[in-house]
């Protein structure tokens, strides 16, 4: 359930939206949205998600993302990351609270 936030100014264009905080309902211990994941980490996927817009990642529950740095700090939303996920090497964003530390 992903709720975009978009930003209208005064000459009525249209910014970028914004990304809001997923919410999930699992037993799993996720991460919480405002932690601080440095670049290289190794996080496991605890719930399926499909990605909404071309910049965001598509996983399922078992999947692993390696967190990379953002390629702007414009890009990046509270409570998203931006990661590669092994096996496909796909990159883009990712709901941090749909995942918890990978045990690799």
């Amino acid at each position: 359930n992903l709720e975009i936030e978009l930003d209208i100014a005064e000459d009525d264009t249209i910014s970028k939206p914004r990304r809001r905080i997923l919410t999930n309902d699992s037993s799993a211990t996720p991460f919480s949205p405002s932690i601080k994941i440095e670049p290289g980490t190794e996080v496991e996927c605890i719930h399926e998600y499909k990605a909404v817009d071309d910049d965001e990642l598509t996983f399922t529950t078992g999947d692993v993302v390696t967190v990379v740095a953002w390629d702007s700090t414009d890009e990046q939303d509270e409570g998203w990351f931006m990661g590669v996920l092994q096996g496909t090497g796909s990159k883009g964003a990712f709901p941090i609270n749909y995942t918890r530390k990978h045990n690799s």
